[in-house]
């Protein structure tokens, strides 16, 4: 009788084990879930935003910095043209 016992409770501890698929019947919409993946693909644009204006200001810092290293050569040019000139 014993016997029988355990091996009915192990015959349903085994079939309690095995995984059940649920059958869903219906499409279920995480709203929530949508808004919050838009407004953080709307702050990456922002940031990405922000970074290509950081990327320009950067660029025209470097064409100031270009101009003003080539503007002591122009000038040592025109001073030395000036004199080569002057000596002729």
């Amino acid at each position: 009788m014993k016997r029988r016992r355990f091996i009915a409770a192990l015959a349903a501890s085994l079939l309690l084990m095995v995984p059940f698929r649920a059958q869903a019947t219906l499409p279920v919409i995480d709203y929530t879930a949508i808004i919050q993946a838009i407004a953080q693909t709307l702050k990456q644009i922002q940031q990405y935003a922000q970074q290509v204006t950081a990327y320009e200001l950067q660029l025209q810092q470097y064409m100031a910095q270009l101009k003003n290293l080539a503007a002591p050569v122009a000038y040592l040019w025109q001073t030395a043209a000036q004199t080569i000139a002057a000596i002729q």
